[in-house]
């Protein structure tokens, strides 16, 4: 009963058109706060988000790196090596065709491997099948046999594997006497490359020191050596930049992004 006369007093006191206006006061009073604050905190949330995934990025894309470079060492390390040995042996083919034939064997990553006279023309190798060659105005004895490490852009064989060419001076007594080179398969870079995933779309490429692609899922781009040269995030990592950030591609999707270059190699690779 109480309540009953306070509702005809108040309905009374107030017309239905005023207690229309009063309840949007209310209402919008009450809403307009919490959609501002919804929308901040969505703002908030978004930004930490970004932030995480991109710090997690920065990790990812170093650890990625120094695996990939590390991968790439080894070859270079294992053929120095081999090229100290051979130094003691260039009066013995023999000799040295049987240590080039036993790295071969033993180190999968090789392919060809080639010791090189004064003159560009092959000694031995450890294809026992194909001729001699001369290899005189390739730019990896060219370089080398002036006492400089070369490595060759990336390659393809006819089956589409990825490898390249490095060579190293053969010295003996400190005077150089001739050259190593050697086709250095790709395929583990890739599977590298291949395994990183984050979430559903996440992924990675590496990138030449001329801004070709040479590593990505999708190996038809890689085949077709797509030029990412005049993408920012590119020009960053081969300008020797580390960092991330917030892009979009000419579809219009957003991504995060980290990059960082490969040390000792030039290429850079992004995540």
């Amino acid at each position: 009963m109480l309540f009953e006369s306070f509702k005809q007093k108040l309905e009374a006191y107030f017309p239905r058109r005023m207690r229309a206006q009063m309840a949007l006061v209310l209402a919008l009073s009450v809403a307009v706060p919490l959609i501002l604050l919804g929308g901040l905190l969505i703002r908030t949330s978004q930004t930490a988000v970004k932030t995480t995934v991109l710090r997690d990025q920065q990790q990812l894309v170093l650890r990625v790196a120094s695996e990939l470079g590390e991968f790439i060492r080894r070859p270079q390390d294992l053929l120095k090596s081999t090229a100290a040995i051979l130094g003691t042996l260039h009066a013995d083919p023999w000799r040295q065709e049987t240590a080039l034939v036993e790295l071969a064997l033993n180190q999968e990553i090789f392919g060809r491997l080639s010791s090189i006279d004064l003159s560009g023309k092959e000694i031995v190798t450890s294809d026992l099948g194909p001729p001699l060659t001369d290899r005189s105005s390739e730019p990896a004895f060219q370089s080398a046999v002036h006492g400089d490490f070369y490595m060759s852009n990336i390659g393809f064989s006819k089956d589409h594997a990825p490898y390249v060419t490095i060579a190293v001076p053969v010295k003996s007594l400190g005077n150089i006497n001739g050259v190593l080179a050697a086709e250095v398969r790709l395929r583990g870079f890739w599977d590298i490359v291949d395994a990183i995933r984050i979430g559903k779309t996440g992924r990675a490429y590496v990138v030449s020191k001329h801004g070709i692609l040479v590593a990505d899922e999708d190996k038809k781009r890689v085949l077709g050596n797509e030029d990412l040269s005049g993408d920012e995030v590119v020009k960053s990592v081969l300008a020797g930049g580390t960092g991330s950030l917030e892009s979009t591609d000419a579809s219009g999707h957003q991504w995060l992004k980290a990059y960082t270059p490969i040390q000792g190699l030039g290429w850079g690779v992004v995540v």
